[in-house]
């Protein structure tokens, strides 16, 4: 009698990405994530003694979801907070952390008679630093990505008055032409997992494909006679 062997479908990258990575991303439990807000504009004023003018900053403020509060604004609107410790790029200066403690917040009305989000220093009553008013942001909870968003003027700039920082105390007297972006930052963790058992079947079936060809030959090779 012949033996016929059993063929088997190669084992691919593909098919362990369509059927084994979605269960493991849905085991995965949800979780606070990193989140980064990033203002880039033009600004006018004086970093330390240097003094720079129409120079293209970026200001990146890192925060956790897991930290947003909401304050009490005693007028039924929604006010949310979160401490965002920040770092400031600016052209032709160089770059460095903002030394005073600084957060993001998102007010539903604000004075401007638009949803608000901007920059400010840490506490319930921390002076604003740099805002943004736009619908775009309505309803908008400062735990999800959004922009980018535009405002040509922004508001309460000349409150960014001797901001601490590793370039000195950080003036602003004019800012202009500022765009808004708040994006999820993955953290290495969240892939670790899946690549780890990717891994491990991968190894497995490499293992049982071993053991099932050794047992194919060993079969060829003596026949069971009826």
């Amino acid at each position: 009698m012949q033996v016929v062997p059993i063929r088997r479908r190669p084992f691919t990258s593909r098919a362990l990405a369509l059927t084994v990575l979605p269960l493991v991303f849905a085991a995965l439990p949800a979780r606070a994530e990193p989140i980064e807000f990033r203002f880039v504009g033009i600004g006018t004023g004086v970093a330390g003694t240097t003094p720079f003018t129409n120079a293209p900053f970026t200001i990146v403020a890192l925060a956790d979801t897991a930290d947003i509060q909401e304050l009490p604004t005693g007028e039924g609107h929604t006010y949310l907070s979160v401490l965002a410790p920040s770092h400031i790029d600016i052209a032709g200066i160089g770059g460095g952390r903002i030394t005073q403690p600084t957060r993001v917040f998102a007010n539903d009305f604000a004075s401007s008679g638009f949803p608000t989000v901007g920059l400010s220093r840490a506490g319930d009553s921390g002076a604003d630093l740099l805002n943004l008013a736009d619908p775009a942001f309505a309803g908008y909870d400062l735990a999800t990505p959004i922009g980018p968003v535009f405002e040509s003027d922004p508001l309460a700039v000349s409150q960014f008055r001797d901001v601490a920082s590793e370039l000195g105390l950080l003036t602003f007297n004019d800012v202009a032409l500022v765009t808004f972006q708040a994006v999820i930052v993955p953290e290495p963790a969240t892939y670790a997992l899946p690549a780890a058992a990717a891994l491990t079947l991968r190894r497995r079936h490499r293992r049982n494909s071993a053991t099932a060809t050794a047992s194919g030959t060993a079969t060829a090779a003596h026949p069971v006679r009826r």
